[in-house]
């Protein structure tokens, strides 16, 4: 899917585009704003963002549990150079180990990416601040004209840009 960023200061604005879009078959859940109103978003019922999508937990877990793959294999690979297999206990703790790093590593990089801003999002920083809302549109490729038709009906909405929905978080929201 295609992700369409467009921004406006007026909640109005995307009220108005959400019932146009909508209403021409484009499903709610393609639909998120990112604001400092929360409560305007809910009083409006608007779809915001998710808070852990405004996180950068996933990245960062996977980050990590790639280096707790790398560590992982490093110690099976020493275990097996040093031949401390052949001891009486074998291979089972140092696989044991190796699943512990995995898993401890992926864990602590969720921890540390729920304290950091999404990556993806940080570029909406100065214009959060100046008090605007981003709206994201999920498309598919068939529906980018349909949505570029729309947008004309609405000028008060810029387009900031475009990118690719992570194929991961498509699944979950």
């Amino acid at each position: 899917m295609l992700r369409h960023f467009y921004v406006t200061d007026d909640l109005d604005t995307i009220s108005g585009l959400k019932r146009a879009l909508t209403d021409k078959g484009i499903n709610k859940k393609q639909l998120h704003v990112l604001s400092k109103s929360e409560a305007e978003l809910s009083k409006r019922r608007l779809p915001a963002v998710e808070s852990i999508l405004q996180q950068d937990a996933l990245r960062c877990a996977i980050i990590g549990a790639g280096i707790g793959t790398i560590l992982a294999t490093t110690l099976l690979i020493f275990t097996y150079q040093l031949q401390w297999y052949q001891s009486q206990v074998g291979w089972m703790p140092f696989i044991f180990l190796a699943i512990a790093a995995v898993g401890f590593f992926t864990w602590e990089g969720g921890l540390i990416g729920m304290h950091r801003q999404n990556q993806l999002l940080k570029r909406f920083n100065s214009t959060l601040l100046r008090g605007k809302h981003v709206l994201f549109v999920d498309i598919k490729h068939t529906q980018e004209r349909l949505l570029n038709k729309l947008m004309k009906g609405f000028p008060l909405a810029k387009e900031q840009g475009r990118g690719e929905q992570i194929p991961l978080l498509q699944k979950l929201v």
